[in-house]
């Protein structure tokens, strides 16, 4: 079983969420290293398996962001 929002709010979850997609990336990339026909002296067609992983990574960083702005922005309120 897995249980997703637990705070009942998703805005406080997403370093989990970044967290998550980054670790998911980390190891797509480590199958990819692995994959003899992904790369430069592979076959162009299997160079698409990189875009899921430039898109886990990117997400992961949105959410990071995300997270930084919602814990800064009580600091940064202009008088």
């Amino acid at each position: 079983m897995v249980v997703l929002n637990w705070h009942d709010t998703p805005e406080r979850e997403f370093t989990f969420f970044a967290e998550a997609y980054h670790l998911v990336a980390k190891e797509a990339v480590a199958k990819l290293r692995k994959n003899p026909r992904f790369g430069l002296y592979g076959s162009p067609v299997d160079d698409f398996l990189a875009y899921p992983v430039v898109f886990l990574y990117r997400h992961s960083l949105e959410l990071y962001i995300k997270a930084v702005i919602l814990v800064a922005a009580p600091m940064l309120k202009i008088k």
